[in-house]
């Protein structure tokens, strides 16, 4: 994760937008489940985000 400079708001590195709602009901067994989901998906799909660095 990282702070946004510009918004002040976490961003996860494969710019995965969560609910806030989510993270804060979650469960020790939904985040392993999602973690797996997650790193499946960044080795499937190349990343292209269409954002800029400073």
């Amino acid at each position: 994760m990282r702070l946004d400079p510009e918004i002040h708001t976490l961003v996860w590195p494969n710019d995965a937008d969560f609910d806030p709602a989510t993270l804060y009901c979650w469960n020790e067994g939904d985040g392993a489940e999602l973690a797996a989901w997650l790193a499946q998906t960044e080795r499937a799909s190349p990343r292209s985000t269409g954002r800029t660095t400073r």
